[in-house]
């Protein structure tokens, strides 16, 4: 609930069009958001989807504008589906 009220808070005309469970990655359990809010080049539409597995949370987001939107949509579904997350993916980073 906060990370909604975050999102409303800090984008302006913020407009949640969905949020729920989802297989992704291979089958795993996520959840996905789509929403639309003011950007710095006119309204965007983003799906946002968030992971985690092992403690640690993985977010994959997607934004066009949102009256070009429906040209994209098919290619970030496409992108999303092929997502995988391995365990050695930030090997160099350690533990922040």
């Amino acid at each position: 609930r906060q990370y909604d009220q975050d999102f409303k808070e800090n984008y302006p005309r913020f407009r949640q069009y969905a949020f729920g469970p989802v297989a992704l990655l291979g089958g795993r359990r996520g959840y996905v958001r789509r929403y639309g809010a003011e950007g710095d080049k006119g309204y965007e539409t983003s799906i946002d989807l968030y992971y985690v597995e092992d403690g640690r949370g993985y977010v994959f987001v997607a934004t066009a504008n949102a009256e070009r939107w429906p040209l994209f949509q098919r290619d970030f579904r496409k992108l999303f589906r092929t997502l995988r997350v391995k365990p050695d993916l930030f090997p160099t980073l350690g533990d922040a």
